[in-house]
């Protein structure tokens, strides 16, 4: 396989993925990267989330916890969204890598601003984004045991298509409730939350 100039870092343990060295973006713990599926012969995100220091070792007390939300992509298949291909632990180096489709817009955040020409964004697009993150929603909350995302905003919503498709992603803070069920854990980020919930837990 010719991947041009990229040096591939890494393999997928079933050799159907493989890393370069292009960073998509990160955070605290975690690092996006450019890879490719062999398979599909398309470029993915390869997520890798690291597990060191004092915090890094009070989660892998919990390792059920580690692939929640890979565990619940894949259970997924929904047009609004995102796809998870694959996931493995890699307990020598203490990461969690996850394969997820490619976004080469990014988020909804940063789409926006490269958007921005100074007039503002048009009206159009944002019904079309509205109107397609309520069909995600609607998804989630109508499967059985309901899914609760607990964080939707615009760094979590990623573009396709030349911005015409949104998709929901980063289901990390996401929970499944059974009917009768209530949200009792005050979980993201607080500009985002619903008033009473915002009230509750950030006076």
């Amino acid at each position: 396989m010719d991947y041009g100039s990229r040096r591939v870092e890494e393999k997928s343990p079933c050799g159907r993925f493989v890393r370069y060295s292009d960073v998509l973006g990160e955070g605290a713990f975690k690092e996006v990267y450019l890879g490719f599926d062999q398979v599909q012969n398309i470029e993915i995100a390869w997520n890798q989330i690291s597990f060191h220091g004092e915090d890094g070792k009070a989660l892998l007390k919990t390792p059920e916890k580690l692939f929640s939300e890979a565990v619940l992509l894949q259970s997924l298949n929904h047009e609004r969204v995102m796809k998870c291909l694959s996931y493995w632990f890699d307990s020598e180096a203490k990461t969690l890598n996850m394969i997820t489709e490619l976004f080469p817009s990014g988020s909804l955040t940063k789409y926006m601003l490269k958007s921005n020409n100074g007039t503002g964004i048009d009206l159009g697009n944002i019904k079309n984004w509205g109107r397609q993150i309520l069909e995600g929603l609607s998804f989630l909350h109508g499967q059985n045991p309901k899914i609760i995302h607990r964080d939707i905003k615009c760094d979590n919503i990623f573009v396709q298509s030349g911005g015409k498709q949104v998709k929901l992603g980063d289901f990390g803070l996401a929970i499944r409730l059974m009917e009768g069920d209530f949200v009792t854990e005050v979980k993201g980020t607080p500009q985002f939350m619903a008033p009473e919930l915002y009230d509750d837990g950030y006076r």
